[in-house]
């Protein structure tokens, strides 16, 4: 009964954001500086957006496409992939700000998880009609197709080799070999109607974050959870790993973006701002800052503190590095 609950508070948030796409919505980011400028994915009214880090940041490349809910990306050789409600994938050269392929109806429902393996040579997506599929970014052949046990695949992640992959399925996460197919563990984890997972870099550990409040840290090998993060009230929607892989960032429907020391589980800060919910996030390449997306219709560039001592943002202007970037017209 409890599971049922969850998963219908889940898909009203969804319908909610269905029709807010028109007003900016993003449902997933991808976070990327190259030079002077942060990539971000998603549906950016709608769009993906290429922002110069400077108060022109209109004049960044952006990407027009249908509405998106999910995104990956590979550098180099810099490409994106955007997927999105009706199951067709798009493929973007990111440096040149087109579109190179389309395929059209890879999966039957919309979907909600990609992830670029390294070689920018082969896609991980998953879907909500419960489909998880490989497939080749060159020619959209299928390569793989996953054992999944549920009707929702919310979210997706490749290790840094892309030989291991981990989903979101319902509320268990999954754990595979990418080249085989072969399933390397599941588990149910405690979170209710689960909505984002993240692979350590080491590919040792994974977090796994839900519709109930908490994070939790699982060691891959044995499957068992090793450490719980609480502070986020109501669901999360996104759960990141720093660089180093020392921190993480998290975000949800109570309007705030969470830093997180991994090791120990305390929270550094909690950084609020945003006027609805927070459904991206996502490091610079340093981790000394993030890029947080909203329902609100804006995205915000925040300097993280250096330290790992735990505080609040009671003075959030301190923590803000840059104003936030509206949705706007053309």
């Amino acid at each position: 009964m409890g599971k049922r609950k969850d998963s219908r508070q889940i898909q009203r948030h969804l319908q909610t954001a269905d029709r807010d796409l028109a007003k900016g919505l993003t449902a997933t980011e991808v976070c990327r500086r190259h030079g002077s400028r942060v990539y971000a994915g998603g549906p950016v009214r709608p769009a993906i957006r290429s922002h110069p880090r400077r108060k022109d940041a209109d004049h960044g490349r952006r990407f027009v496409a249908e509405p998106d809910m999910a995104v990956g990306r590979s550098t180099p050789p810099w490409v994106a992939v955007s997927g999105g409600w009706n199951g067709d994938m798009h493929v973007w050269d990111v440096k040149g700000g087109r579109e190179t392929a389309c395929f059209r109806e890879l999966h039957a429902g919309r979907v909600h998880g990609v992830a670029v393996a390294p070689d920018g040579l082969r896609v991980l997506s998953g879907s909500y009609e419960g489909s998880m599929i490989l497939w080749d970014i060159r020619t959209g052949a299928v390569l793989r197709r996953f054992k999944t046990s549920s009707k929702y695949v919310t979210h997706v992640a490749l290790w840094s080799d892309g030989q291991r992959a981990l989903a979101a399925d319902d509320d268990e996460i999954l754990y595979c070999d990418v080249d085989s197919g072969t399933e390397l563990g599941r588990k149910r984890a405690d979170a209710g109607f689960l909505t984002c997972v993240a692979l350590s870099l080491d590919g040792r550990h994974a977090l796994s974050a839900g519709d109930r409040d908490s994070i939790q840290v699982w060691d891959l090998e044995t499957m068992t959870e090793v450490r719980r993060f609480e502070g986020h009230v109501g669901p999360i929607w996104r759960i990141v790993y720093s660089p180093d892989g020392r921190r993480a960032l998290s975000c949800g429907a109570d309007r705030t973006v969470r830093l997180w020391d991994v090791g120990s589980g305390a929270e550094i800060i909690c950084l609020r701002g945003h006027t609805d919910h927070v459904y991206s996030v996502a490091f610079s390449p340093d981790g000394r800052k993030a890029l947080s997306a909203s329902q609100d219709g804006s995205a915000r560039l925040w300097m993280l503190p250096a330290g790992l001592g735990s505080r609040s943002d009671t003075r959030r202007d301190r923590w803000l590095a840059n104003r936030a970037v509206h949705g706007g017209g053309d």
